[in-house]
């Protein structure tokens, strides 16, 4: 009996799609919308190069959320820029690393990978998008090459 209940789990288990994770699916890159993909890098490089030049140029509704738009001010921007400049350095270059669709909202998060100055410095821009084509949240968090929702 107990040999069929560790059979069945297993055969559970490698029965399930290796993209999905957590209810995100990675997107291959024919699936993804190329105008879309490259609004989020030009976006992502315009947020981060506010560090280098002090100068933030605001989101537009047509690119971005209210809730974004209200919570990317100067202020704010400002001491986010102030951390990573110590921190990190200049910006550099973002990478494009993959996206995953949200199978219940049908948002889109666009990973990249943000290089700095300092060879430490590695993190991750993640971009959601939502169904409006809107940046609906914009997250920094420290580069993981694994996925984690």
């Amino acid at each position: 009996m107990l040999f069929l209940l560790a059979f069945a789990v297993l055969a559970c288990k490698s029965g399930q799609d290796k993209n999905i994770v957590r209810g995100y699916k990675k997107l291959d890159a024919e699936d993804l919308n190329p105008e879309q993909k490259n609004k989020t890098a030009v976006l992502g490089k315009q947020i981060l190069s506010t560090c280098n030049t002090s100068h933030l140029k605001p989101l537009s509704p047509k690119d971005a959320t209210d809730k974004v738009i209200k919570n990317m001010t100067v202020k704010r921007m400002t001491q986010t820029c102030l951390k990573f400049r110590t921190q990190y350095g200049n910006f550099k270059e973002l990478t494009f690393v993959e996206a995953y669709k949200n199978r219940k909202t049908d948002e889109i998060v666009y990973r990249y990978q943000a290089k700095f100055d300092k060879k430490n410095a590695l993190k991750e821009l993640r971009m959601l998008v939502n169904e409006q084509n809107q940046l609906a949240a914009v997250q920094s968090k420290d580069w993981n090459d694994v996925f984690v929702p």
